[in-house]
C-alpha cells in the first residue's frame, strides 16, 4: 500500500495545488507534492514499535524491505505518474531518473 497509495495521493494532490506562479510552474509544485509520496516510511515505525511493545524483528525487517524495493519503486512511481501528467510539457522540471536510481543503489550494495 505504501508504494501504491502514498504516489497515488501525492499524485491527486498536485492537482489540487494552486496553479502557476511567478515564482515556480505547474510541474514544480507537483513534482514537489508528488516525491515525499514515493518515498519509502522512515525510522519512526521502528521506535513506535519498541514504545509499544511490538515485534521488533518484524519491524525492522519490514523497514530493510521497505528501503531496498525504494532503489526501484521511487524511479518507477515517478515515470507512472509525473511522466504521464508532465511528460509532453517542455518547461516541466526534468526528472533526472539517473540522479536518483544511481544512489539508492550504492547504498543498497553496501548493505549486502
Amino acid at each position: 500500500c505504501q508504494f501504491i497509495c502514498m504516489p497515488f495521493f501525492g499524485f491527486l494532490l498536485s492537482f489540487i495545488l494552486p496553479q502557476q506562479d511567478a515564482f515556480c510552474n505547474k510541474s514544480s509544485l507537483a513534482l514537489a507534492a508528488l516525491l515525499p509520496g514515493c518515498m519509502p516510511g522512515g525510522t519512526t515505525s521502528n521506535l513506535f514499535t519498541k514504545f509499544l511493545g511490538g515485534n521488533m524483528e518484524l519491524s525492522v525487517a519490514m523497514s530493510f524491505v521497505s528501503g531496498a524495493a525504494a532503489a526501484f519503486t521511487i524511479p518507477f512511481n515517478l515515470a507512472i505518474y509525473y511522466e504521464s501528467r508532465f511528460g509532453h510539457d517542455t518547461v516541466a522540471v526534468k526528472v533526472p531518473y539517473d540522479s536518483i536510481f544511481l544512489p539508492l543503489v550504492l547504498s543498497l550494495s553496501g548493505v549486502f
